[in-house]
């Protein structure tokens, strides 16, 4: 069995040979955790036949005579961690900023900017759900693609609409701006952390697997009811965005153009 964060994942090897070299008793010869990055090794679900679900990984990590491969590392829980305290952070950035301090939805001027607030609502909701719950291989791991790309495309044009719909207001009061200072160097470590723990996911066979964190429960209940939240989230303000709308049309001179 191979074991991540003190658990099995349930996983078996099976022994191959390529070329003059064998996995085994040859491999037990290595250092205590030496990589052999030349080594194949056969990853098997049990009480599957044999090749299904298969998969060559290019590396193993041998430790004595047991060989394992290469683990997802600490990287998941690093992600989780940070996604944690973004989601905080940006839930304090949206309730006294946007809501009560500014009031970005009651202003027609900033009625495209609070569409861009409330795509974000969705792109997270995604992100907490995911990150607390769920494991993606092989080719799977293209939705996250299109995730991430899509929370950059809202972060890009949130900023873009943010320098007109804040005219009036003298701009971005101080302390939203240094929120959000804080929030993208927060938002880089994680996105480099989400890296470092899916690339070798790519070599598995695409699945969509439930593969939690090694977190505390409550943690990962917690971001998943996060996750939940901002889904509901999502739907009131998209619904009171598009009534929004229609009301600011009917101004005079097309205040929210």
């Amino acid at each position: 069995m191979a074991a991540r964060g003190g658990r099995a994942v349930g996983w078996q090897l099976q022994q191959l040979r390529r070329g003059p070299r064998r996995v085994g008793r040859e491999a037990g010869r290595a250092p205590a955790g030496r990589v052999e990055p030349r080594v194949e090794v056969l990853l098997q679900r049990p009480g599957l036949p044999n090749g299904l679900f298969s998969h060559i990984l290019p590396a193993v990590r041998c430790r004595g005579r047991a060989c394992y491969p290469l683990p997802r590392g600490a990287s998941v829980e690093t992600a989780f961690y940070l996604l944690l305290v973004i989601g905080n952070i940006g839930f304090f950035d949206v309730v006294f900023f946007h809501w009560y301090r500014c009031r970005l939805a009651e202003r027609p001027e900033c009625h495209r900017e609070v569409f861009w607030h409330t795509v974000r609502h969705l792109v997270y909701a995604l992100q907490f759900l995911w990150v607390a719950n769920l494991r993606f291989h092989g080719a799977a791991l293209l939705a996250l693609g299109v995730l991430y790309a899509a929370d950059v495309v809202v972060a890009w044009s949130d900023v873009w609409e943010e320098t007109r719909s804040r005219s009036r207001q003298g701009g971005l009061p101080r302390g939203e701006y240094f929120t959000h200072v804080v929030l993208s160097v927060l938002v880089g470590a994680y996105l480099m952390s989400v890296l470092h723990a899916v690339w070798p996911d790519r070599l598995l066979p695409t699945a969509l697997v439930v593969d939690p964190p090694s977190v505390p429960p409550l943690l990962r209940v917690l971001m998943t009811m996060m996750g939940l939240s901002a889904l509901g989230v999502f739907v009131f303000d998209l619904t009171a965005w598009f009534k929004r709308g229609r009301a600011f049309r009917s101004l005079p001179q097309h205040a929210a153009s």
